[in-house]
């Protein structure tokens, strides 16, 4: 994991972390597009737990390559963190974002909670099913590799993320 120091200069792209609130703020790809008080409203409700996680889970969050997985993989991704841990609970989680009913899955320390409805957390339970099937890939299976812009070929079962400068090619080898 290494997403916490984001390029910077000529090669940099958009700042990815979007401030949400006085002291939340939000990283994802769908952080820029999001109205700025909908992370704040659905925090605002009572949390409800989801049983059976299936997935391992400790305390700096998702375990494996689940977290990798998910980035890849899942478009409603988001990292949350606050500058107030003592108001929030946390001081940085991850999950699975649900914009249009709007739900939010977040994975705790050692449980997953769900705010508003249930779209995030079917979002959730689906890619966790497509780890599981793909057979849990871990971190120590994962490879990356950047090539010139327009060079780079999307492996099956891989992903092609096509940057201004380059593509990052990465997928979990057998």
């Amino acid at each position: 994991g290494c997403g916490f120091m984001h390029l910077r200069g000529a090669f940099g792209g958009a700042e990815p972390v979007v401030k949400v609130g006085d002291d939340l703020f939000l990283s994802g790809p769908l952080a820029q597009a999001l109205p700025p008080d909908l992370l704040v409203r659905l925090l605002a409700q009572p949390p409800r737990g989801i049983a059976d996680l299936g997935v391992p889970v400790h305390s700096v969050g998702l375990g494996g390559g689940l977290g990798v997985f998910l980035a890849l993989e899942e478009p409603g991704v988001v990292d949350i963190f606050t500058s107030r841990p003592e108001r929030w609970g946390f001081h940085a989680l991850s999950g699975v974002l649900e914009p249009r009913e709007p739900s939010l899955c977040l994975i705790r320390r050692d449980a997953a909670v769900v705010y508003g409805g249930d779209g995030a957390a079917a979002r959730w339970r689906q890619r966790v099913e497509e780890w599981v099937r793909r057979g849990r890939q871990g971190l120590d299976r994962l490879r990356i590799e950047v090539r010139p812009a327009g060079g780079g070929h999307q492996p099956p079962d891989g992903w092609r993320l096509r940057r201004r400068w380059s593509d990052i090619v990465a997928w979990f080898a057998g």
